[in-house]
């Protein structure tokens, strides 16, 4: 065998025993790091966080404060919760004070300017001269165009303007089943109309005009002048935070006022 040859075998005996080592070194290393593990994760290497509860208790969470960070306690936890928490938790609660005082300001002003107008209240009277209206049902009203007829229904929408208001209402007859009344001068100003809200039930006279159809949308041939009216039973202004647009047949029903 020749030198070179004799080198060759030696150099890979050599490498077989080091990669041997290698291997067998490597499972006691992971053991090791393992171990290591262990007792990073046992209890009493666990940093503890002590709280010295008082019997103040936080306006924003309710909880008991730790009198060490005055910070509140989370009784889940039993740790006081972290100052970046306890920050966000002082923000959202001034926004929301911030809020309700708003409203609570607005709801205020909304009275005083509601008192006012009941105070200016007019009383209406129906004018003799105009003669007795007809009895008339909502799907009657197309077929009685020029005369002054009266009709009794619930409110279905109400819009009102500084001089004008316009009222939606409905008895459970006509396509679509509602008359649009209109209300001008001394008639908006009544301490009905200024309660008036949807699911109000009332009787109004008045004249009925025709007006322009719109195709697709609103396709009525008239509408109610009213000369007068009477409402036979209020409804809560609340009853705008529950009937709307989507409200089905049922709940409708429901808050009708007779």
């Amino acid at each position: 065998m020749s030198l070179v040859s004799q080198l060759d075998s030696v150099i890979s005996q050599l490498d077989a025993v080091i990669s041997n080592q290698d291997v067998s070194a490597r499972p006691a290393q992971s053991n090791s790091n393992t171990e290591e593990k262990k007792q990073d994760s046992s209890p009493s290497n666990k940093p503890s966080t002590k709280v010295d509860k008082t019997d103040k208790v936080d306006n924003i969470t309710g909880w008991f404060i730790d009198a060490i960070t005055g910070r509140p306690i989370d009784p889940k936890s039993g740790s006081a919760i972290s100052k970046n928490e306890y920050k966000k938790l002082k923000k959202k609660f001034a926004a929301a004070q911030k809020k309700k005082e708003k409203e609570a300001k607005k709801a205020k002003e909304d009275a005083a300017k509601l008192e006012a107008k009941l105070k200016a209240a007019v009383i209406i009277k129906e004018d003799a001269s105009l003669g007795k209206a007809k009895r008339i049902k909502v799907d009657e009203a197309a077929s009685n165009i020029g005369s002054r007829v009266e009709l009794y229904g619930w409110v279905q929408y109400v819009r009102k303007q500084s001089k004008v208001m316009f009222v939606e209402l409905r008895d459970g007859t006509g396509s679509p089943p509602r008359l649009q009344c209109v209300f001008n001068g001394d008639l908006c100003n009544t301490k009905d109309a200024i309660l008036l809200n949807r699911e109000a039930t009332m009787m109004v006279r008045g004249k009925l005009t025709p007006r322009k159809p719109i195709k697709g949308k609103d396709e009525r041939l008239c509408e109610l002048n009213v000369d007068y009216y009477q409402v036979i039973g209020q409804s809560d202004a609340d009853v705008n935070n529950i009937v709307n647009d989507k409200s089905g047949v049922q709940v409708q029903l429901d808050q009708r006022h007779w």
